[in-house]
């Protein structure tokens, strides 16, 4: 019996603190998380940002230049007369 009434003791106390710790955010936390999120977005803004002038302006695609143009069916029928 003693040790029945020491488990329910140690779960009421078990669930008090649970509660007490979850207990609603304050409107003063959701600004500093808004803070926090403004600076995170500040500075990946600047980390991440597209990088240019990796390719020269002389890259070609050489396959691209050997092919030849698609003429259409009645064109190349057309200058065969």
């Amino acid at each position: 019996m003693l040790n029945k009434n020491i488990a329910i003791a140690v779960a009421v106390v078990l669930a008090i603190v649970c509660l007490a710790e979850a207990r609603e955010e304050g409107p003063h936390d959701m600004a500093d998380a808004l803070r926090m999120l403004q600076e995170l977005d500040r500075y990946y803004t600047q980390a991440a940002r597209p990088r240019f002038g990796k390719r020269s302006d002389a890259y070609t695609n050489w396959a691209k230049d050997l092919e030849k143009p698609d003429l259409p069916a009645w064109l190349s029928y057309a200058r065969r007369r």
